[in-house]
């Protein structure tokens, strides 16, 4: 169990929510590798690489939101992979609409820093995911 892994992703969505860029890029390997299996269309089932893929994926949801909050609901320390469940919610920029969901998702820290986001529909994938199942 890694509390430090831990503190670093709490960190890393402070920064998210704060739209820190710098600080949240300070938490993550210039390599990073993103899986995304959540229900963005234009995300979803794709691949993700480095800082800038990291911001594609993040800069695509929040241009779908006005009003987009995100907390974390729970999180499971699995060593160096950390299952977090996060509560999104926003409103829909083209509907209108309010949306409010939970998105699963594994991180995996390294040396201090964030080398893989996996994003899934499911709390039951993610925990699969991190050999918690």
């Amino acid at each position: 169990m890694s509390a430090a892994n831990v503190e670093i992703i709490r960190r890393l969505f402070d920064a998210i929510r704060s739209q820190d860029a710098t600080a949240a890029l300070a938490l993550v390997d210039p390599a990073i590798e993103v899986e995304h299996r959540g229900e963005v269309p234009e995300l979803a089932g794709r691949d993700f690489h480095g800082h800038e893929g990291l911001a594609e994926v993040i800069g695509t949801v929040l241009a779908e939101f006005a009003d987009f909050e995100i907390e974390l609901e729970e999180i499971v320390d699995a060593g160096d992979e950390i299952v977090v469940i996060a509560h999104q919610k926003g409103i829909g920029r083209a509907s209108g609409a309010a949306v409010e969901k939970r998105l699963p998702q594994v991180w995996t820290v390294r040396d201090g820093k964030a080398v893989r986001w996996r994003i899934y529909r499911e709390r039951a994938e993610a925990l699969a995911a991190a050999g918690l199942d």
